[in-house]
Formats: structure tokens, sequence, C-alpha cells
């Protein structure tokens, strides 16, 4: 699922407007719009930002590898905290799709 369609999402679960999310973060309503409209993408930085103000994970806002790559690198002293959370999550039998992002999750960590 792409970033536009969870912070979509995620929106209406809160049930905020993308005026709401603006006022929070201190960005425009047309700057939130883009994002969610998938016609622009925030940054790391950004994405931590969105995720303070809508009390969630920045983890659960980002699906595509490259993102959690670097999000995991920007992570400093929590490798025992990963590690673990892999080991649980190797343990779930689930669809192909999530084996390969929890090995691509290892491959990363592995390289900290």
């Amino acid at each position: 699922m792409d970033f536009n369609v969870i912070l979509s999402e995620v929106l209406k679960e809160k049930g905020m407007r993308q005026r709401d999310l603006a006022a929070l973060m201190g960005v425009t309503e047309v700057t939130v719009s883009n994002w969610a409209r998938g016609t622009a993408s925030p940054s790391v930085a950004q994405v931590d930002r969105i995720a303070a103000a809508l009390d969630i994970p920045p983890a659960a806002l980002v699906t595509d590898s490259a993102a959690l790559r670097e999000l995991i690198c920007d992570i400093d002293g929590q490798e025992d905290a990963i590690q673990a959370l892999l080991a649980l999550l190797a343990r779930i039998r689930v669809d192909s799709g999530t084996i390969a992002f929890v090995r691509d999750l290892a491959d990363i960590i592995g390289k900290l």
C-alpha cells in the first residue's frame, strides 16, 4: 500500500481532516493534500512529524523498502530491540510478500 493511501486511511480513522494535520505540523493544507493525493512525498523527517501528529509509529506510514532502510539506519542503539522484533516476525506464517519484507529487514539490520 502506498504512503498516500495509508495517510488518508489514518486521517479517516482518527477523524481528522487534512487541514487538521497541516495545522498540527505547521505546513500548508496544499502540502498535506499533495501527500494524500500522492503527487508529493514527505521526507523521512516529515514522516516522523506526521507520525507524531497522528500519534502512531513512523513505520506505520512507510511501506517501501527504501524508506524503511532510511528509518532503520537512523535508529541508534536499538539493534537489540529490532532483532527481538524480527525474531517475533519470523515466527508469523504469512504470505510470501511479508516473508520477503522480513528478510529485507533482517538484511538491513545485519548491515548496521
